[in-house]
């Protein structure tokens, strides 16, 4: 979940490392690699290589995450591989076997960065900056190198000359730092590290929309790249995993973005991200529910017909809406606060 706010950080962040760029260099060293260790509610690793200015790159992640929201204990893993070549990218994700490959749609973004002077690139970043709420707090040194500190939708991440060194973002009681271990400039990167991942077939899923002026890079998630689901409902959850995503990607939520949707078998959840902040959904059944959740510490009210309960989070709040005759119960988890109205505003645009 965190990786989706760190990467819009990262998007917003190396706009300066394009300033002085011809087409298709995302980078401002020729070549090198970088390795983080990941802590937190993530733990594990992060490796970037690249070359020719980052129109070759390749990333390798072996990351495993533990959440827990209202009491209910969820661990994810990540085992995946990353190449991008210019603007065509294969996705490996060794855990779920889902390959993937495409195009990353960024001729516009580029041709419109490129006609501008230097003074309209300066003004243009920090207006885009400005627009997600960001600021520059502070310089630190990481590795021996200054990195100007950032600080943007809850996350704040160390910049030098475009690369991020350092990432530490919280929401909802969940932490995640990013922190390079090494950063090794311009060597000799074999051309074997930006062959794909061999042996498996990839599904070629086309364009794939980047966020406007967005750096490509393998850190960038591929939209579609969630695992296929099991449509089959699960003991505990009569509301089948289908319908969940179909209401899930048929709500359009006016200055949010659907990041992901998932099914994590007793339960299923979803994430939108937004300019000012982040919801996150997740759907269980009563059983589940109340083997971790008091409703009695919210305070409960009817809408609609149907049962809520309204109460504070970490660094949030959230509304639970109960369906009885599908015995389902539906969280929604808003970062940061919204009043009970806001919030009830937007939970009225999900039909379940």
């Amino acid at each position: 979940m965190m990786k989706k706010i760190t990467l819009l950080a990262i998007i917003l962040l190396t706009f300066s490392a394009l300033s002085a760029q011809q087409k298709y260099q995302h980078y401002t060293i020729k070549s090198g690699y970088i390795e983080y260790k990941v802590t937190g509610n993530s733990t594990g690793t992060k490796k970037l290589w690249w070359d020719n200015f980052g129109n070759m790159s390749r990333t390798e992640s072996n990351i495993v995450t533990v959440t827990k929201i209202f009491g209910m204990t969820n661990e994810t893993k990540e085992e995946r591989i990353s190449v991008t070549k210019k603007n065509q990218f294969w996705d490996a994700d060794l855990v779920e076997k889902v390959y993937q490959t495409g195009i990353y749609d960024i001729e516009e973004n580029l041709a419109f960065y490129e006609n501008m002077t230097e003074a309209e690139k300066r003004a243009f970043e920090k207006k885009m900056l400005d627009q997600y709420g960001g600021s520059i707090v502070g310089k630190e040194t990481i590795l021996g190198y200054e990195c100007d500190i950032v600080s943007v939708m809850g996350a704040k991440s160390w910049v030098y000359k475009g690369f991020v060194l350092k990432t530490e973002a919280s929401i909802m009681g969940i932490t995640i730092t990013e922190t390079a271990v090494k950063f090794e400039q311009n060597i000799a990167v074999p051309a074997s590290k930006f062959e794909p991942y061999p042996g498996v077939k990839y599904e070629d899923i086309g364009k794939v929309e980047v966020p406007a002026m967005a750096p490509i890079s393998t850190t960038t998630e591929v939209n579609g790249s969630v695992p296929v689901p099991n449509t089959t409902a699960v003991p505990a959850l009569k509301c089948n995993y289908t319908t969940f995503e179909t209401i899930i990607k048929g709500t359009k939520l006016g200055g949010y973005k659907l990041v992901n949707v998932k099914d994590n078998t007793s339960n299923y959840n979803a994430m939108f991200v937004g300019f000012t902040g982040a919801l996150t959904i997740m759907a269980t059944s009563k059983s589940e529910l109340s083997k971790n959740t008091d409703l009695s510490l919210f305070e409960s009210f009817n809408h609609n017909g149907k049962s809520h309960y309204y109460g504070t989070v970490p660094d949030g709040t959230a509304i639970i809406v109960s369906y009885p005759e599908k015995d389902l119960y539906v969280m929604y988890i808003f970062n940061p606060a919204k009043t009970q109205d806001e919030m009830v505003e937007i939970t009225d645009k999900f039909g379940f």
